[in-house]
């Protein structure tokens, strides 16, 4: 345990803008992927667009 730091020395506080972007981040991300799996479920049966046309 050499590289053990003593109490209090941790990481920096995050400002509440940072702290604001990180979340925006995350739920970003999260967002994305939701997105994309959504997508690869319900893509498959949807009809084709160029049947679009002929109505």
């Amino acid at each position: 345990m050499a590289n053990a730091q003593p109490p209090g020395r941790g990481r920096p506080k995050r400002t509440p803008l940072q702290g604001l972007i990180y979340w925006m981040l995350v739920l970003a991300v999260w967002g994305v992927t939701f997105m994309v799996a959504f997508f690869a479920v319900f893509a498959p049966g949807l009809p084709d667009i160029s049947s679009l046309d002929e109505a």
